[in-house]
């Protein structure tokens, strides 16, 4: 009885035509399953076949698989999404996966407060108390990462464009690089001493009961 049901096992799919012979495998079609896009139903009748012969035989699984043409990756596989909907080899959506508004709002809050020294923690963290975003430190860091090229871009131009340092007498790389570092210095201690001249304007101005005093 279980020699005719190993010569006579037949797929419920339609995939499977012809008995569990060796002639599969002589005439090299013994994974002629695995190079096919199989439908859901057909891929959960495969798996259902193949455990229901696999307890009425002596042969195990991976036995009955080589003989019914399906790698046992692919068995396997198809076990662990029996009954779930075929997305056509699309990755199965996550809980964890952002929406693009999220990854958005992610995006543009890091925007506003990137010069602050914040990690993707901290971030994260006030995100979440500030009700912008509900996400965890991982997802936070995935979607900083997806739009690094952009953040790595904006923070050198504002390194070499905007940010004072104190080597150079506090002026920019690239006023250096333009030849506006003299010019820059110039205007600001005018501006400082016209500063300091108004002041003294106004406190003459203001009080009678001060002498005059006159600027240095």
């Amino acid at each position: 009885r279980i020699g005719f049901r190993y010569r006579n096992f037949v797929s419920a799919t339609g995939f499977i035509r012809t008995c569990f012979t060796p002639d599969l495998i002589r005439d090299g079609r013994s994974n002629y399953l695995s190079k096919r896009w199989v439908e859901p139903d057909i891929r959960d009748n495969v798996v259902e076949t193949v455990i229901s012969y696999q307890r009425l035989t002596v042969l195990s699984t991976r036995r009955l698989l080589t003989y019914a043409g399906l790698a046992a990756g692919k068995f396997y596989d198809w076990q662990q999404r029996y009954g779930i909907v075929h997305r056509h080899n699309q990755p199965v959506p996550r809980a964890h996966w952002l929406l693009d508004w999220e990854k958005s709002m992610i995006s543009a809050y890091y925007r506003r407060h990137e010069y602050e020294g914040e990690g993707y923690r901290r971030l994260c963290y006030r995100m979440i108390d500030e009700d912008v975003v509900y996400a965890s430190p991982s997802s936070v860091y995935r979607a900083l990462k997806e739009d690094a090229r952009e953040i790595i871009d904006r923070f050198i131009e504002y390194y070499n464009g905007k940010r004072l340092h104190s080597a150079i007498d506090y002026v920019a790389p690239l006023d250096i690089l333009l030849g506006r570092r003299e010019s820059i210095l110039k205007g600001r201690d005018e501006k400082l001493i016209k500063a300091r001249e108004d002041r003294i304007k106004y406190y003459n101005q203001k009080s009678t009961l001060l002498p005059e005093v006159k600027v240095s």
